[in-house]
């Protein structure tokens, strides 16, 4: 059996701490949340769910946006001493303060109690002690620099952040000490500043390997769907996938017809929808157009997805959804996983059909 003998923490490590938590409220940009006074990390949960939740919903527009996970594996075992140091100075914290804070987190030796004896003495030339109090105050500041070079190139219009309406503030990334999220728009140029923020913050050695490749994976997987649906032939008179006849519904039912109107070289793309009665008499109608591409059976998807929104918006009690685009009636009965931008308007279609009464 063998366990690790932690050196016992100081008081001065303690005084330090109180005495720094004074002052970091002031320091700490308010997309943290995490180990300081007055904020509860619950406040950053519940924006990013909204946050999350607008981009879902948000069916409309130019461009895309994405929502960006980053997990700091190990996050105090690899902080750098010389990276806190030198934060510490960007703060201008005095000297003496630094040379104490330095001295608290230099000092430690760990020895190992191998079968009842003491052995081994093992000098660490880098990372921040857990349970030490000073620590989680240490790692914020750390990560304050890596929430600075998003604010930078946010500043730079390099990264856009998102909002949930027109005169709420843009929110670029939140942070839960060592766990963050990153919202922007959903292109090549934003996975790129991301990597490159990635690779010059330097708190963490061996982090920004790992996530560059979680961000260049992201972006090669969105620029292989945007290269397909802008290369993939759309004939101006398509056959339809499901010759439908738009019969009227049953006696006393509303029924909906949903298509999707697309362009050549999809330049222009209208959607549509329908809602007859049993007597085949239109009770209402909505056409809208669309701004952007992408494959015929996204397309298709975003159409449906858009007229489902109205009739629940408009309260309409429709019985009967007719779509003639078979990849969608095929996606809606299979229960595979589908991990694309088309699976998961098939998931978003389910949950707006289950929201419609009897449809």
């Amino acid at each position: 059996m063998t366990s690790l003998k932690m050196p016992q923490v100081f008081s001065m490590a303690t005084t330090i701490a109180n005495r720094l938590k004074l002052v970091l409220n002031s320091l700490i940009s308010p997309n943290q949340s995490a180990f300081l006074p007055g904020r509860l990390i619950s406040d950053n949960i519940i924006i990013a769910q909204e946050v999350a939740h607008s981009i879902k919903l948000k069916s409309r527009g130019k461009s895309g946006w994405m929502a960006v996970k980053l997990d700091m594996a190990k996050a105090f075992d690899r902080v750098e001493w010389p990276f806190i140091v030198a934060i510490l100075r960007k703060f201008q914290f005095p000297h003496r303060f630094i040379h104490l804070i330095f001295a608290c987190i230099s000092t430690a030796k760990f020895q190992f109690n191998l079968n009842g004896k003491v052995v081994g003495n093992v000098i660490p030339s880098r990372g921040i002690r857990q349970g030490d109090p000073l620590s989680p105050y240490l790692f914020l500041l750390c990560a304050e620099g890596f929430s600075s070079l998003l604010h930078q190139q946010e500043r730079n219009n390099a990264i856009v952040g998102f909002k949930v309406a027109r005169r709420a503030p843009a929110i670029s990334h939140l942070l839960f000490a060592d766990d963050s999220f990153l919202f922007c728009q959903a292109s090549i140029s934003s996975c790129n500043t991301i990597k490159e923020v990635l690779q010059s913050n330097k708190a963490l050695k061996g982090q920004a390997h790992d996530q560059t490749h979680a961000i260049l994976d992201l972006a090669h997987s969105y620029l292989a769907e945007f290269q397909h649906s802008q290369s993939a032939p759309v004939p101006i008179s398509r056959t339809r996938d499901i010759l439908v006849s738009r019969s009227p519904p049953a006696s006393g039912l509303l029924k909906l017809n949903v298509d999707a109107t697309i362009s050549k070289n999809i330049e222009k793309v209208g959607f549509g929808g329908i809602i007859r009665n049993s007597d085949g008499l239109v009770v209402a109608a909505l056409a809208q157009p669309y701004i952007g591409g992408g494959a015929v059976a996204t397309l298709e998807a975003k159409s449906l997805l858009s007229m489902l929104r109205w009739c629940i918006d408009e309260h309409f009690l429709v019985q009967e959804v007719e779509t003639d685009c078979k990849a969608i009636t095929d996606a809606l009965t299979n229960n595979k996983e589908d991990v694309s931008v088309f699976g998961d308007l098939i998931c978003q279609i389910k949950e707006a059909l289950s929201l419609i009464p009897n449809a």
